[in-house]
């Protein structure tokens, strides 16, 4: 029988990780010295993850030379292990976010609008536990209207498999980003249209199959559209920040042996079946080497012996035999008459 691997956005693939010769590490922001939340931890192997909402992480002084620093308010940072201070300080980026003033602007009547997630059974789902992995969708308006856009709701379920296979008792919440980016020829640009928000999921909301999250601004619709961008950044504690971990899971085999994995949130999100042939649900792995937005697809199954050009000549072949997919958000927009 020919030995198959399961695309599911790195859930199986190995790692050399010690996260017990750990070092803290401090994000501080150059200019004024404020503490960095959520910075992301790229370990230049195709794998990474983030510090919490205090600026702190934790990184391993044995097994990496380098390891780069990113976040969307700053400039990266690439640095040396073996020469890198204990507090990191980020250059931060002139960003001009746009803000959503209404008492100002409109006196008119506000309509108010819901386009709620559609019902029924779900057969396929996307595989995109692992940290870092985004999901980006294009909202865009045909009309002349000036829209905004003041709730958001994520199609989600509990991936009741693999906590099977890995022996997850409890389900342990979850950190996700959400951001709005400038549409650029048709892929989200790097710029965002406001601060990101970030929001913690728990076992109530995986039971019920949605998120529904209040925004702390309104996000006026462009012209020519917008992304919403939700990125899922890992575990959380009982105070909904993130869990200092190890980006890994040890498992061992019938010899005692210990082998690393990356780890995996055990959650899974129901695909739609496009009827036009129109792209507007995109996925990516932040810390993947190609790091770029491909459109969304099923878990794909490729021969283990295919490598380099030709593994990706497979699955760029899987993909046009596929049907075109979407992920049904859901959110509540308005406008002024």
């Amino acid at each position: 029988m020919k030995k198959i691997e399961t695309c599911t956005f790195l859930l199986l693939f190995l790692i050399s990780f010690n996260f017990y010769a750990q070092r803290k590490i401090q994000f501080l922001d150059s200019i004024s010295n404020d503490r960095i939340g959520y910075v992301s931890i790229d370990l230049l192997n195709g794998n990474g993850y983030y510090g919490n909402s205090e600026g702190v992480t934790y990184l391993d002084t044995v097994n990496f030379k380098s390891v780069k620093f990113t976040h969307i308010s700053y400039y990266d940072k690439l640095e040396l292990i073996s020469t890198m201070k204990d507090t990191v300080y980020l250059k931060p980026k002139e960003i001009a976010l746009d803000e959503v003033v209404l008492t100002k602007y409109f006196t008119g009547k506000k309509v108010e609008i819901t386009k709620s997630i559609s019902k029924g059974k779900d057969s396929i789902f996307c595989a995109f536990g692992t940290y870092g992995y985004q999901i980006a969708q294009f909202i865009k308006f045909d009309d002349a209207k000036t829209y905004y856009i003041d709730e958001f709701s994520i199609p989600i379920k509990q991936d009741d498999l693999y906590m099977k296979i890995n022996n997850i008792k409890e389900f342990s919440t979850f950190l996700v980003k959400l951001s709005f980016h400038e549409n650029y020829n048709g892929l989200p640009s790097d710029n965002t249209i406001t601060e990101s928000e970030y929001i913690s999921v728990g076992k109530s909301e995986i039971k019920k199959g949605v998120i529904t999250y209040k925004l702390v601004k309104p996000i006026k619709f462009a012209k020519n559209g917008i992304f919403s961008i939700i990125t899922f950044l890992g575990q959380t504690d009982n105070n909904g920040d993130l869990l200092l971990e190890s980006p890994h899971r040890v498992l061992k085999d019938k010899k005692g042996k210990e082998i690393l994995f990356v780890k995996y949130l055990p959650i899974k999100i129901p695909l739609k079946e496009s009827k036009s042939d129109t792209v507007n649900t995109f996925s990516k792995l932040f810390f993947s080497k190609e790091n770029i937005y491909t459109r969304i697809t099923p878990p794909i199954s490729i021969p283990m012996n295919l490598v380099g050009v030709d593994k990706k000549e497979y699955i760029e072949n899987l993909k046009r035999d596929m049907p075109i997919y979407y992920i049904d958000f859901g959110f509540k927009y308005f406008y002024y008459e």
